[in-house]
């Protein structure tokens, strides 16, 4: 049974690292790297840009020994665009020079990618790696859950992905940029079960939890004049601002938002939701539950449509 349940962790895993994307997926590999091999550091994110991570094998030299360093060059791509192999390219360009500048010889390269390479760029990476006596390794999703082989570590994994079957904690327990990430993917998870009272408990939950952030009386659900306080009470970090998009089998991270409206569109039509704070999580809340009490179940696509529509005319500015 635990073997069965340790499979079932891994292949959870492994989705939601497809799905990843950006400083997201590298939050996740990076910390996978780390419980697989304590002697794997990593740089910080946003800001040492030419590698991602690396393990020092030998640093000293002495007796005529080389110092010895492996390096990780990791990059997410989004799920709708394609490949930006020169990027990848030019990563092994960085840890070469990343080496060379410490005096380290490079003994492994291994690009971090949340998908697999192309055959043919594969072994053009391989043959310049060889040429230049540099180990190389392609580390994409299914070969990282391979290194997760012992319970202990999978289970470690599994509780930080969210994939385990560990009960889940209430709303109120979370920061605020937590909560509006727990909140959209619970909203998107109970769109395909058929218990009407499940989801206008989830919802109702959701909402009473950010009214009760931001100091309101739960009991009224809904008021125009509860958007100001909202923004104020719940507003985020900067470093804490996420931004996400419906695509295909759930809401993915987007860099690169400028702010601005919470619901836009990108050059191919999908909604972008931004929040700096509840306020978008409270719109979206209410109306899915409009659409629950129209016909018992909820649309996300057409009800993000309406938030947009609405959205545009309420900046972040109006109302923080």
């Amino acid at each position: 049974m635990e073997e069965i349940q340790e499979k079932m962790h891994l292949r959870l895993i492994e989705k939601k690292l497809q799905s990843f994307s950006g400083f997201v997926f590298e939050e996740h590999a990076r910390f996978l790297l780390k419980i697989i091999d304590p002697r794997f550091t990593f740089t910080r994110l946003r800001i040492d840009g030419k590698i991602d991570g690396y393990k020092r094998i030998a640093t000293k030299k002495k007796f005529g020994k080389e110092k010895i360093i492996e390096i990780y060059s990791m990059y997410g791509k989004e799920a709708w665009t394609n490949p930006d192999y020169k990027k990848i390219a030019n990563d092994l360009d960085d840890a070469i020079d990343y080496a060379k500048k410490r005096e380290f010889r490079l003994k492994k390269w291994s690009p971090v990618i949340n998908f697999e390479l192309e055959t043919e760029f594969r072994h053009q990476m391989e043959e310049k790696c060889e040429e230049l006596n540099i180990n190389f390794e392609e580390i994409n999703p299914t070969v990282l859950i391979t290194k997760l082989t012992k319970a202990d570590n999978i289970y470690t994994a599994a509780c930080y992905f969210n994939a385990t079957d560990a009960p889940t904690l209430p709303f109120s327990t979370y920061s605020c940029h937590e909560l509006g990430k727990r909140a959209l993917e619970s909203i998107y998870e109970n769109q395909g079960k058929p218990n009407t009272d499940e989801k206008f408990e989830l919802l109702k939950e959701i909402v009473s939890t950010i009214l009760k952030f931001s100091f309101l009386d739960n009991k009224v659900i809904y008021n125009l004049n509860f958007y100001p306080t909202i923004g104020k009470k719940t507003s985020i970090n900067k470093d804490f601002i996420y931004s996400y998009k419906l695509f295909e089998r759930s809401f993915l991270p987007v860099e690169n938002v400028k702010p601005g409206n919470y619901f836009s569109k990108d050059e191919n039509g999908y909604i972008i939701l931004q929040i700096p704070n509840l306020v978008p999580i409270y719109s979206l809340c209410i109306e899915l539950e409009k659409h629950l009490e129209k016909s018992g179940t909820y649309n996300i696509s057409e009800a993000l449509e309406t938030c947009y529509k609405y959205s545009q005319g309420l900046s972040f500015k109006k109302v923080t």
